[in-house]
């Protein structure tokens, strides 16, 4: 394979797994909803169709944390464990890109492990893909803001009598969304998974880029309907890692601020919040014989 096409399978690879991830989070909100309505909502002594303050209704809301725990181990572990092995897979992807620049095996070897090394402390996995505890990704697992919510609405519904049918519809929304809203997995996953896929690549380009002395990268991704005015302009365009720093300036003058002072990482952030785009790194000399004014930058 060419660099290039390495390049696409690794575009292509980031952009659908995360569709998948989505499609998985989703089903799995609707799994949990319809335990929860047979365990929980189904169960509850009504009055007139609405839900009875009482001590036994109260009860059969307790029954939300183990089920929740339930969850937690099994589909839940499953959409993590598929999180997980993609992000082994894009750090393999990138070693392929790379072995491509450099035909030292053995340096490809040591740089990989190395790489795969400090990504995967990073996400919080050991050497054996296994995550590792109050880690990034046992974090995840173990945050329970969701199911925090999950009560609260539960037990507002039985101490303030909510109707049965209301309360139904209402718990739908938050845990599974609507048309307008996302369901509470999904906002979850929004805030720390999705951007993790393209944030993965990234910085995997960045620690290969910096072993191999590369110092120039493609700004690669395309364009789409959504696309950013800034991620539009640098499409396709080649920058140093010099040049980088100054993005963060000129993403406001184009998008506005979208980041706290001092936060934002040029190589791991790129365009923003589920920005599509990545650096895929070049060797100095092609980048000069696309840019020749570079040369007494990377000679």
């Amino acid at each position: 394979m060419t660099k290039s096409e390495v390049a696409q399978l690794r575009e292509d690879f980031v952009r659908e797994r995360t569709k998948l991830l989505n499609r998985r989070v989703s089903a799995s909100e609707q799994k949990l909803f319809d335990v929860i309505f047979k365990k929980v909502i189904e169960q509850f002594e009504l009055d007139g169709g609405n839900i009875k303050a009482s001590s036994a209704n109260m009860d059969i809301a307790n029954r939300l944390h183990s089920i929740w725990k339930e969850f937690q181990k099994g589909d839940y572990m499953k959409v993590i464990g598929m999180f997980a092995g993609d992000m082994t897979e894009i750090q393999s992807l990138n070693k392929i890109y790379f072995s491509i620049l450099e035909n030292d095996k053995a340096k490809i070897a040591k740089i990989g492990e190395g790489v795969d090394a400090s990504i995967n402390k990073r996400l919080g996995l050991n050497k054996e893909g296994k995550v590792i505890k109050n880690g990034f990704l046992d974090k995840l697992i173990k945050d329970e803001s969701f199911l925090k919510d999950i009560k609260k609405q539960t037990y507002k519904a039985v101490t303030g009598g909510e109707s049965l049918k209301q309360f139904t519809k209402r718990m739908s929304t938050v845990i599974t969304g609507n048309k307008s809203v996302n369901g509470g997995l999904v906002r979850h996953f929004n805030t720390f998974a999705y951007d993790t896929y393209a944030a993965v690549d990234r910085t995997a380009q960045k620690l290969w880029a910096g072993k191999l002395g590369l110092k120039a990268f493609i700004y690669a991704g395309g364009k789409i309907k959504t696309s950013r005015l800034f991620c539009i302009k640098n499409n396709g365009k080649v920058f140093t890692t010099d040049e980088a720093k100054d993005w963060e300036d000129l993403i406001g003058e184009y998008d506005g601020p979208m980041w706290a002072e001092g936060t934002y990482e040029p190589l791991r952030d790129m365009g923003g919040h589920r920005c599509r785009h990545s650096p895929n790194f070049i060797s100095n000399r092609e980048a000069i014989s696309r840019r020749p004014e570079l040369a007494s930058v990377l000679s």
